[in-house]
């Protein structure tokens, strides 16, 4: 599962994401959150009442555990009246159940590892112990927001009692973002780096020099094949201006991602030897924060 604040937005709707997975968000405005579901064993509900542009809130079951999902983003304009009361609404629906929450709380407190608290922060901070919520947030070198402005740890990962053993190996990853916050990471139930709940193979490609003017070509070739139904001999300069005209003028932005996904595989494929590499992976209870 991934959880995203202030997503890609065109034409009133979040792009970049591939079709492939399952995407919740609000239909009514300009969301600011968004939830993806990679993992088709998760049974995942929306609860369309409780959600909203900044809030998305939904349930999920896999096999015998059952709790519900919140991502949330606290606009920094805007006073956290609104957010205490949705809070508040969210613990009456999960009535007994587990609840989680993933955060862009746009509030500083030192009671999650940041240097200083302020208004917003202190007035969140006693929320969240009035209602008995656990901030699952480790001490950490790395900030989870970094900018020109400076750096922080506004983005919060939240439990109520039910799952608070369940959340394990909460870590901010280093990889790149493509943003000023950066990539949390943990999981959600019994999981054991060491014991795998399945396998999957995690291909990797070994780049050579010699390689790479191959993919140049077949790049095209299968992104115009994918766009235009175009064949392979045909003139590149033609192919680009038909895959810059169907991007250009196709408002599917999902479909346009998911085409070319595809189509670098195949490049990939047909142009370099894959280096095979097995990486473990629980599928039972497992989650990826963004």
């Amino acid at each position: 599962m991934v959880f995203i604040q202030e997503p890609y937005i065109i034409h009133s709707r979040v792009v970049g994401i591939t079709k492939r997975y399952r995407t919740f968000t609000s239909t009514i405005g300009r969301s600011r959150t968004a939830t993806v579901i990679t993992n088709n064993q998760i049974d995942a509900l929306l609860i369309r009442e409780a959600t909203d542009k900044d809030t998305v809130v939904i349930e999920i079951t896999l096999e015998n555990l059952k709790f519900y999902m919140v991502n949330m983003y606290l606009d920094i304009t805007e006073k956290l009246d609104k957010t205490i009361e949705q809070i508040n609404d969210i613990l009456q629906l999960a009535n007994t159940r587990g609840l989680l929450i993933t955060m862009d709380s746009n509030s500083r407190s030192r009671t999650w590892h940041d240097k200083l608290t302020n208004g917003r922060g202190k007035r969140l901070e006693e929320l969240l112990i009035s209602k008995q919520l656990f901030i699952m947030n480790e001490d950490s070198e790395m900030t989870t927001f970094q900018s020109t402005r400076g750096s922080s740890y506004i983005d919060l990962t939240i439990s109520n009692y039910k799952l608070l053993k369940e959340v394990q190996e909460w870590k901010i990853i280093e990889e790149e973002s493509c943003s000023d916050h950066k990539i949390i990471q943990f999981y959600i139930g019994q999981y054991n780096a060491q014991q795998a709940g399945s396998e999957f193979q995690s291909i990797k490609y070994v780049v050579r020099e010699e390689n790479q003017r191959k993919f140049e070509t077949l790049i095209t070739q299968e992104m115009a094949k994918q766009m235009c139904g175009s064949r392979r001999g045909e003139d590149s300069r033609i192919l680009d201006k038909c895959i810059s005209l169907q991007i250009a003028y196709k408002e599917d932005m999902e479909d346009i991602v998911s085409k070319f996904s595809d189509a670098l595989t195949a490049a990939c494929d047909k142009s370099f030897k894959k280096a095979g590499t097995h990486m473990k992976t629980q599928t039972q209870n497992g989650a990826d924060l963004l």
